[in-house]
């Protein structure tokens, strides 16, 4: 009996070592700018927070003023 309750807590570790790191959830945020080419350019990004999408929005806008 002992044999069995130490391989099931054996297994058990095992299993819960397996598990996958979660990954950090995406947010979708939307931008737009209007001052090139008299064009609506909108800007899909996924990202963690809303910081860093601004500074991708500001690295997507910049070449085109």
């Amino acid at each position: 009996m002992k044999k069995i309750i130490l391989l099931f807590i054996i297994f058990s570790l095992f299993i819960a070592g397996c598990s996958e790191e979660k990954q950090p959830v995406k947010n979708k945020y939307t931008g737009s700018f209007f001052d090139t080419f008299d064009t609506l350019v909108r800007v899909v990004v996924y990202t963690e927070n809303e910081d860093e999408f601004d500074r991708y929005l500001e690295q997507i806008h910049h070449p085109y003023i």
